[in-house]
C-alpha cells in the first residue's frame, strides 16, 4: 500500500513539474542569454520550482533547476531544430520517503502564426518515470491557440491529453502572460479537468531575462 501511494505520488509530480512547465504560451523558440524563472505549477501546493536557462546561440539553451518541498533537481536542454520547431527534453532526480525518482520528459512541439496577433501552438511528449522498484511510461498531447491582444499580453486556450499505463486526464487549459517590460514576463494559467473538478488547478510564474 505505501508503494502504491508514492508511485502515485511520483505521477503526479510527474504531471504537474514535467508537463508545460506552466507557462501560458509553449516555449518554442530560443534565444540566447541568460534568464531566471520562479514558478508554482499549483497554487494550492507548497512545491516551488525555480530554473536557471542559459541559451547558447538562438538554437540551444540548457536549464537547470530546483523544486522546493520535495527538492528534486531538474536538467533541461531544448534545441530549436527548424524556425519555430523545436525538441524538448526535461530530466528529475528526487527522494521521497528514501525511495529514489527519475523523471523523463521528451517532446516534439511547433508554432505555426496564422497572423501578427494569433498562433497555434502544440507539442507531442513521452513521460517515463523510474524508481527504485518500478517504472511506468506514457505520452502527452498539447493543443492550444495563442492570441496577442497587443505588445503586453498574450492569451491562450487549449486542452491537453495525457496517459500514463492504465490513468488517463483531459484538461482545459486557460492562460494569460503579461510583459510588463522587455525583460519580464508573468503568467498565470488555469487547467481544468474534464473528468473530475478537484484536479483543478491555478499556476502562477515570473521569468526574468539579462
Amino acid at each position: 500500500m505505501k508503494k502504491l501511494f508514492v508511485l502515485s505520488l511520483a505521477v503526479i509530480l510527474t504531471l504537474a513539474f514535467a508537463s508545460v512547465s506552466m507557462a501560458s504560451t509553449i516555449g518554442v523558440n530560443v534565444n540566447k542569454g541568460w534568464s531566471v524563472s520562479v514558478e508554482k505549477a499549483d497554487t494550492d501546493a507548497d512545491e516551488i520550482e525555480i530554473t536557471g536557462n542559459y541559451g547558447i546561440s538562438d538554437q540551444l539553451m540548457l536549464s537547470v533547476g530546483f523544486v522546493t518541498e520535495i527538492d528534486a533537481i531538474s536538467l533541461g536542454v531544448r534545441y530549436e531544430f527548424a524556425e519555430n520547431a523545436a525538441i524538448n527534453f526535461k530530466y528529475y532526480t528526487y527522494d521521497i520517503n528514501g525511495i529514489d525518482f527519475s523523471d523523463y520528459y521528451l517532446d516534439v512541439r511547433g508554432k505555426a502564426n496564422l497572423s501578427d496577433k494569433i498562433a497555434l501552438t502544440g507539442k507531442l511528449g513521452y513521460i517515463r518515470f523510474e524508481d527504485d522498484f518500478d517504472t511506468e511510461d506514457g505520452f502527452e498531447i498539447v493543443g492550444q491557440a495563442e492570441y496577442s491582444f497587443n505588445d503586453f499580453v498574450t492569451a491562450n486556450l487549449g486542452a491537453s491529453y495525457t496517459e500514463i499505463e492504465n490513468s488517463d486526464i483531459t484538461k482545459i487549459l486557460l492562460g494569460f502572460e503579461f510583459y510588463p517590460t522587455e525583460n519580464l514576463t508573468l503568467w498565470v494559467d488555469y487547467s481544468f479537468d474534464a473528468d473530475d473538478s478537484d484536479n483543478d488547478c491555478v499556476g502562477i510564474g515570473i521569468e526574468f531575462a539579462f
